[in-house]
């Protein structure tokens, strides 16, 4: 039989770091891109809770379940962002945050990547010929 020893009178200190550092090593994401598990997801369960009970909560919880998962592109997820944000006066500020960045939300990662792109990291995008040759006229 083994004997198990436990210290009673043990003392932590929490190691918080910053949320920069969280992010960066990829704790934040559900799934990290590097990831070699790819789950099967789905969100069909949230997708007909909604379509039988057309209220906040059911529309809220698909629309957080879409985003967790990665399936803020669907048609159902569309339809539920805006059903939320036409009844704004019954819903939460972070309901409408979430249903307006899910509407507004760029087609795909190349329009992401366009929007935040710094003159920096223009030349890895095009050539450098794109945007020096030409002059400007006025």
């Amino acid at each position: 039989m083994t004997a198990i020893i436990e210290k009673k009178d043990r003392r932590l200190i929490p190691n918080w770091r910053p949320f920069s550092t969280t992010n960066f090593l990829g704790e934040i994401d559900s799934f990290p891109l590097n990831s070699k598990i790819k789950p099967n997801l789905s969100i069909d369960v949230y997708i007909e809770d909604f379509c039988e009970n057309s209220t906040i909560p059911f529309a809220a919880d698909l629309l957080s379940a879409s985003v967790v998962n990665g399936f803020t592109e669907n048609t159902e997820v569309k339809k539920a962002a805006n059903f939320i944000l036409e009844r704004k006066a019954d819903a939460t500020k972070s309901q409408c945050s979430i249903a307006e960045t899910i509407i507004s939300a760029p087609k795909n990662k190349v329009e992401k990547f366009i929007e935040h792109i710094t003159i920096n990291e223009l030349d890895s995008c095009l050539p450098i010929n794109d945007y020096t040759s030409k002059t400007i006229t006025r």
